[in-house]
């Protein structure tokens, strides 16, 4: 690959590498659990974006049980795929092609924002950047559902980890949020069915 493509690009590319060879680790054609108990325990409120939504297997479970739905992914072939199984499943939902380090251009406000498995994929200096964008897309007491991978989950493979110190660190008031709740979790993988060892964060937007 050429050196002057950008980190963007080769990360699209090789996303829709995955997708288009159907073999994305993170795709178990399931809601993952996490969120499932989340929208019937009703934690799930008003209009959410799904950053990361990949296919769109959580967004269109979501846009199901009735939420005014946008989800956002850097892979255009994940982005067709979602678009394709809302339409077959008979739900409107909103899926745009893009960054989730540039939600600004979204220009639209949700009551809920759910990250399940995207955060930890981010070096520092692009966290940063994704709590600016946060804040174009909450409103005070708009609700963030951070799932990501924990470092109980032994290294060798797969994304970075994630621990829960840094997640307090980040998301503070000073940034404009505040860390509600920490708690162990599992995502589920499709070579991991049983699940790994993650962090889901409920983190509430206290300023904008």
């Amino acid at each position: 690959m050429s050196e002057d493509v950008s980190p963007e690009t080769q990360a699209c590319d090789r996303f829709d590498q995955y997708y288009q060879a159907g073999n994305a680790p993170w795709e178990i054609d399931q809601v993952q659990p996490e969120l499932r108990a989340l929208a019937e325990a009703e934690a799930i409120v008003g209009d959410v974006l799904d950053m990361g939504c990949g296919s769109g297997e959580n967004s269109v479970y979501l846009a199901e049980r009735g939420h005014m739905l946008w989800g956002i992914d850097i892979s255009p072939v994940a982005i067709a795929k979602a678009q394709a199984k809302a339409k077959e499943r008979h739900v409107d939902a909103t899926f745009i092609t893009g960054s989730a380090l540039e939600l600004e251009v979204l220009g639209e406000g949700f009551h809920t924002v759910i990250d399940f498995a995207m955060f930890h994929v981010l070096d520092d200096a692009q966290r940063q950047i994704y709590l600016k964008g946060l804040h174009h897309v909450m409103f005070p007491n708009s609700r963030l559902y951070l799932l990501c991978f924990s470092e109980l989950e032994p290294e060798g493979w797969g994304p970075r980890r994630v621990q829960k110190s840094e997640i307090r660190h980040l998301f503070t008031a000073q940034n404009g949020f505040k860390v509600k709740d920490i708690k162990p979790a599992r995502y589920l993988l499709k070579e991991r069915p049983e699940g790994v060892q993650a962090w889901l964060a409920k983190i509430i937007c206290i300023e904008n």
